[in-house]
């Protein structure tokens, strides 16, 4: 049974709406930073928000982990560390959301509201855990936790950097 720890972040510029997405993965206990240095990955999403880049890199790396063979069964083990509150409220909204069928009071389709489905549906098919990390935190407040996130936040800043400096 494998026990998997998975760090996501994104980076968007709000104006072009373009983001990068990075997540890196681990396994339990987690290996000091040194040697997960290099090990972040990104891709670059179109057309989305800062929530909606969140969800996004999830499901992807989600989908990679599967397509690795890393993740393979409801009994391996995924704990995901995000920045994102939705994400972490999202399994305590399932149950209205699915209710109202995904949409607003007002009955208007909620602009995440695909991807909250193939998110609970991931949900469904992995064990996952939710934890989350305090993004944006001052070096000497960092735990290791935070140092490995604060990887995949770097990755995914410097790939939309050298976007923008093209």
């Amino acid at each position: 049974m494998a026990e998997l720890s998975l760090f996501t972040d994104g980076s968007i510029n709000p104006l072009s709406k373009i983001g990068y997405g990075a997540y890196l993965v681990a396994t339990t206990p987690l290996p000091p930073c040194d040697q997960l240095t290099g090990r972040a990955v990104s891709k670059r999403f179109t057309e989305t928000t800062s929530t909606r880049l969140e969800i996004q890199t999830l499901l992807w790396a989600i989908h990679e982990l599967k397509g690795t063979g890393q993740l393979q069964t409801q009994r391996d083990h995924l704990t995901v560390y995000t920045d994102c509150q939705t994400i972490i409220n999202l399994p305590t909204r399932r149950q209205r959301l699915e209710q109202n069928n995904y949409c607003s009071k007002k009955n208007i389709p909620l602009k995440n509201g695909d991807l909250y489905q193939q998110l609970f549906r991931q949900f469904d098919l992995t064990n996952l855990k939710l934890i989350k990390v305090r993004g944006h935190q001052s070096t000497k407040n960092k735990q290791h936790l935070d140092q490995i996130f604060t990887l995949v936040d770097r990755h995914a800043r410097q790939a939309l950097r050298a976007e923008q400096a093209k």
